[in-house]
Order: C-alpha cells, then structure tokens, then sequence
C-alpha cells in the first residue's frame, strides 16, 4: 500500500510506500526537503478508512511571501515642481484659467441680454460674469 503525499513547495502529488514513514527525502520534482508523514494506525481510522488527512492542509501551510525590496533599491519617481504643472497645462497662448474664464463671461453677457430682451432679469448671470473674471484673473497671473 502506499501514502499520498503532497509536496507543500511545488504542490507536486507523490505516491510513496508505506515503508517510507516519517522519512525525510527530497520532492523529486523540485527538490527541496519533504517529510514523508506517519500514517494513522488502524486503531484510529474514523469514518474516512485508509485516506491520509495532513493535520495541516499544503495550501495553507505555506504562504508566498513578497520579496521584501529595501526603499533605496526601489525606483523612485521624479518629483515634480510647480513649474512642471504650468507648462503641461493650457494650449498654447491659453492657459487652463484664461479661456474658461473668456467663456464664462461671454455665457454671461449672453445669458444677460437674452433674459433682457425676453424681459427677466436673471440673477444668476451677473455672478457668472464675476467667476469669469476672476478665472481670467487668475490665469493671466500663472
């Protein structure tokens, strides 16, 4: 008869002679160390007969660590300035405040003379207009 046993490295399922208990050896296909486990004797077999159940399953008994990386060993990623924001930001002579702000105020002014003519005066658009230009403010000042 013979034990099955699974190597807790590589997982690789060996059968081995009974004869062969509590043995050290290595697993043949990985070769690291294996302890072949000592059967239970007839006088103990419960429900499950002539079945080998590890007292800890493989999967659990070995866990996968990561490789610890020292923080001076690890890449490091440049750090950026606040000049290198400004330059990726906006499109050419516009910036990212000057042309939302263009476009805010034009809304406005628009909004404005629309509600005008329709004869309501709107609140909203005076305000609209004054986010405009501090957006625009702002943008002219980067």
């Amino acid at each position: 008869m013979s034990i099955r046993v699974i190597c807790k490295h590589c997982d690789a399922k060996l059968n081995v002679a009974e004869k062969h208990q509590g043995k050290k050896t290595n697993c043949p296909k990985c070769e690291k160390p294996l302890t072949i486990p000592v059967m239970q004797s007839d006088e103990d077999d419960d429900e499950y007969g002539d079945e080998y159940v590890p007292s800890v399953p493989p999967k659990m008994a070995r866990k996968k660590k990561r490789p610890e990386v020292a923080p001076k060993d690890r890449p490091q990623k440049p750090k950026r300035r606040p000049e290198d924001y400004a330059q990726e930001e906006g499109c050419g002579m516009f910036n990212a405040g000057l042309l939302p702000g263009i476009l805010m105020m034009v809304g406005a002014v628009i909004w404005f003379f629309v509600g005008l003519q329709a004869g309501t005066i709107f609140f909203y658009p005076p305000i609209l207009f004054i986010a405009g230009m501090i957006s625009f403010v702002r943008g002219l000042a980067e």
